[in-house]
């Protein structure tokens, strides 16, 4: 960030501002500032926070359970094949994968749906 302050003039400001637009449109994406007064101003509703929390711990806990038991078979396959190195070449070929799906869907929704 140095190199940056001392040759670009004004990327403290820019970047401030494109902080605080961020901010802005993660509350108005997600209803973060909606939620807060839900939740903790009226107090209404707090069950809610404690069912989404479980849910989350138990839908991670099962997908994290599930992408160990992939690289498991992932690596017994690539050894019986005497690849090693196939195994991560193919993980990160599925993480790009994924993210490209996901960010399909994600700028189809912001163009449709706002």
């Amino acid at each position: 960030m140095g190199i940056f302050r001392k040759n670009i003039l004004g990327v403290d400001r820019k970047m401030r501002e494109f902080l605080s637009f961020l901010r802005t449109q993660m509350k108005v994406y997600y209803g973060i500032s909606a939620m807060k007064y839900k939740y903790f101003v009226r107090k209404k509703d707090l069950w809610e926070i404690v069912l989404a929390t479980f849910g989350i711990a138990v839908g991670g806990g099962t997908l994290l359970f599930m992408y160990i038991m992939y690289l498991n078979s992932m690596y017994a396959a690539s050894m019986l094949i005497n690849q090693p190195q196939l195994m991560p070449v193919t993980v990160l070929l599925l993480a790009q994968l994924l993210t490209l799906v996901f960010g399909f869907f994600w700028t189809i929704s912001r163009v449709l749906f706002f």
